[in-house]
Order: C-alpha cells, then sequence, then structure tokens
C-alpha cells in the first residue's frame, strides 16, 4: 500500500470486502468526512520556538479536520544543492520530534496524507535527473506514515472515505519524480541566485515563446510519465465518488510565468484539465508558490474546476525586498487566471486551507486562513455538478505560453537597431571628418 497511517491496517481489511469501481490505496467506507485541511511550504528555521509561541499548527488544529494533506515541500533541508538522504532524514525528524516546531503534537492527532515538491524531494526545481528517488520516496512516505508501493515509480496515491452518497477521493499526484527538465534548465540548484535566475528564464521562454522557435523546446516534456497517466485515468474515470480532491504540488491553472507550472508543459497541463473536465465535485489543491490564490479557467455561464493554492505555512513572499517590489506586482500582472470580478483574489501572508463539505446541500467550499485562522480568501459554495466543456472551450483556457514580452522584444529590437544605425552613421562621420583633416595637412 502506498499510503498506511494510523488505522491504515483496518481500512485494508474492509477494503478486500468492499467492491470497488476504482481501487484506491487506502479506503475507510464506515467513514463520512467533511472537512480536509491543507498546507505546503515549511521551513523550520523560521517557526518561532520560544516555550510562550504558538504556531500555525495551533490554528490549524483549531479546525478539527477530518485529516491533513500536505500539498508539498514539507521539509527545507539546508543546502543549496542536492540534499542527502541524511540531510532529509533529519528534517523530517524534527519536525516529528521537536515539540517546540508544532507539528509533533499535531499529526499524532489525526490522518496526515500528502505529496512531495521538490525541497522535501531533495533539491530546488529537480525532477527525473534527481539521484536515489525510491529512497528519498521511502524517506517521505515513512514522514507522512505510509510505505512505499514498489510497482510505482513514484508517491502517487490515492484515499477514499465513505460510500456514496457521502464519498469523497483524495488524489495524490508526484510532480517530481517523472518530470523533465524546462525548455531552458533549471539552475536553481546548482548556482548562486539560481531560483531568481530560473525565474527569469522561465518568464523569457513563456513571453517569446520559446517552444515554437526552438526544437528542442518543442516537445515539452512530461510532468506524470505514462504509468501515473494510466493510474489517474482509471482513477477518475471508474471512480463513484461525489467528491475528488485532486493535488498537484506545483500550480495547474496560473497564468504567472515566473513560476514552476504546469504552464510550462501545454500539451500535458491540457491532457489534465481534459481528464478532469466534468468530474463530480472536482478541485484542484496546489502549493510551492509561497502565496495563496484561487484560480479559475474562467468560462462564463460554466460551472468548473477551481484550483486553490495555499503556500506559505512559515514564510511566504511578503518579505521586505520580494514581496513588495516583486511577488505583489507579479500577482497583480497575471491574473487572467482569477476570477473576473475578483483580480485580487491572492493572499501574501502566511496561509493553509481547508476543504469543507455540505452532504445535505451537495456542495463544497475551498477557504484560505491566515495562521490565526482567520478566512482571508473563499471560493464560495460550489455544486459538485461540474459543467462539461467543449473542446473549444478547454483550449481557451488561458496559460503561461503567450508571448507577452514578443512585442516588447520587437520594439527593443527597433531600438537597438536605430542605436546601432546612428553608432555607424556617428562612426562614419567622425571618420569622415578624420579625413578631411590628414588632407588638410597634407597639403
Amino acid at each position: 500500500m502506498t499510503l498506511l497511517n494510523t488505522g491504515g491496517a483496518i481500512a485494508i481489511l474492509f477494503s478486500l470486502f468492499i467492491l470497488s469501481t476504482a481501487q484506491s490505496d487506502v479506503t475507510f467506507p464506515n467513514k463520512t468526512i467533511s472537512k480536509l485541511a491543507f498546507g505546503s511550504c515549511h521551513k523550520r528555521k523560521y517557526v518561532n520556538t520560544s516555550a510562550a509561541a504558538t504556531t500555525i499548527w495551533n490554528a490549524i488544529q483549531q479546525e478539527e479536520a477530518d485529516a491533513f494533506v500536505w500539498t508539498g515541500d514539507s521539509v527545507y533541508p539546508p543546502t543549496r544543492g542536492v540534499a542527502s538522504l541524511d540531510l532529509l532524514q533529519e528534517e523530517y525528524t524534527q519536525m516529528k520530534r521537536n515539540a517546540s516546531l508544532g507539528y509533533a503534537p499535531f499529526h499524532s492527532t489525526l490522518e496526515v496524507y500528502g505529496t512531495w515538491d521538490d525541497h522535501d524531494f531533495g533539491g530546488n526545481d529537480l525532477g527525473v535527473e534527481m539521484p536515489n528517488k525510491p529512497e528519498r520516496a521511502a524517506a517521505f512516505l515513512d514522514f507522512v506514515g505510509a510505505t512505499r508501493n514498489a510497482t510505482r515509480d513514484g508517491i502517487y496515491s490515492s484515499v477514499e472515505w465513505g460510500t456514496p452518497p457521502h464519498k469523497v477521493k483524495l488524489i495524490l499526484l508526484d510532480t517530481r519524480w517523472h518530470r523533465e527538465p524546462h525548455c531552458i534548465p533549471s539552475v536553481a540548484h546548482s548556482v548562486p541566485l539560481g531560483a531568481a535566475i530560473s525565474c527569469i528564464t522561465r518568464w523569457l521562454t513563456a513571453g517569446l515563446l520559446l517552444s515554437n522557435r526552438v526544437k528542442r523546446c518543442q516537445h515539452a516534456g512530461t510532468i506524470l510519465g505514462e504509468k501515473q497517466w494510466k493510474w489517474l485515468e482509471s482513477q477518475l474515470h471508474e471512480s463513484n465518488a461525489q467528491v475528488h480532491v485532486v493535488v498537484s504540488s506545483i500550480q495547474v491553472l496560473t497564468t504567472n510565468p515566473v513560476m514552476e507550472s504546469w504552464g510550462h508543459y501545454p500539451q500535458e497541463r491540457h491532457r489534465l484539465l481534459k481528464l478532469l473536465n466534468g468530474v463530480s465535485g472536482s478541485v484542484l489543491l496546489s502549493g510551492d508558490v509561497h502565496h495563496a490564490e484561487i484560480s479559475d479557467p474562467n468560462i462564463s455561464n460554466k460551472q468548473t474546476l477551481l484550483e486553490v493554492t495555499s503556500s506559505g505555512m512559515t514564510h511566504t513572499c511578503a518579505t521586505p525586498l520580494y514581496g513588495y517590489y516583486l511577488c505583489q506586482p507579479l500577482l497583480e500582472t497575471f491574473d487572467a487566471h482569477r476570477h473576473e470580478s475578483q483580480q485580487d483574489n491572492f493572499y501574501i501572508g502566511k496561509n493553509y486551507g481547508t476543504v469543507e463539505i455540505d452532504w445535505e446541500k451537495q456542495s463544497l467550499e475551498v477557504l484560505v486562513h491566515d495562521d490565526g485562522a482567520t478566512v482571508v480568501l473563499r471560493t464560495g459554495s460550489m455544486p459538485f455538478q461540474r459543467d462539461l466543456l467543449t473542446e473549444q472551450e478547454m483550449e481557451g483556457i488561458p496559460g503561461v505560453n503567450d508571448g507577452h514580452l514578443i512585442p516588447k522584444f520587437q520594439k527593443l529590437l527597433l531600438v537597438v537597431n536605430a542605436l546601432v544605425v546612428l553608432l555607424i552613421a556617428w562612426l562614419f562621420q567622425k571618420r569622415r571628418k578624420r579625413s578631411k583633416r590628414l588632407n588638410a595637412k597634407s597639403e
């Protein structure tokens, strides 16, 4: 079993006697849930460990959720390069045993599930090229109280609670194990200021449509790998759940080209959105970006899939330099993926999220809370029923590869060309005057 935490053995015995149209790794048929909590990006160096301090875990515990879901970056090994297994294990051990961090007393009180992102994978922006992936997977799954399914290349898995008409399926994707490098490979893990450099190269790739211009970038690569794709298809197509919570550590619907996202792999993104099209009670959860936001395909008069990003449990992009001069302006600039009536539907403080299900009304709502439990963003109540989008509507969902820098680049080229012409004319004129002076002297 991929996931086996508290009560998991009992769940397996139940699953042996329950016919399920799509077999999940862990099944709780006798448990109906109404709330999931989730969060990402927890770096222990930023936790106030003084005896009187409270942590974000105190706020999450007040939610009385049925389970907590990690959406990536549960730990940050203190190294820029590829983290060793020992470093990763030390971070996991600190989280589980150091009570001053807040997680140790929290995780033992309820079910915990999750997936990883690049930092708990072991290297900033790394994917398929990461060494020792099976060992890293074992360390992460041990952290969340699980064991690895050795037949899978990755930690993807699913959990089910309840039976129809009160059934919830949680699908955890692995976006690191098979993810191929970007068009311009990231250097975030290998050089000083590598993360900033990689943000710029992603921006240039999307803004200049290099995927259409550079041969090696025309095949954008895979994120999930074909085996995981087939598994995901069966989990969705054969499911009889009323609510489907799908976790991707990186964002799916964002139009921000600076960060890692499915948008930099447009074929993969389209395949995922097509697969989720019309799925009952479907919602995407993501992390990674150190802010929170609600993303929407913005298809008029259609009840469609929403994505809620909650990122930054201990640190966010609201730092004195990045927050005020880069983060918020970028979020305000790249906003095509947010509700048209709520363009500022983002939050740059510390945060976590909850998925709250109303079985009587057959609806769900996703909320983002600050570290004091105050709601800062909310989707509003969404019925389980999802409208089916046409292929044309699917193609119209905005992405990151929009070529928005091309007009600016063309103007820059015109300016550069004009300056070059002026420089050549000036040099020619200067040479001509010099020749006249030399001729005058020789006479």
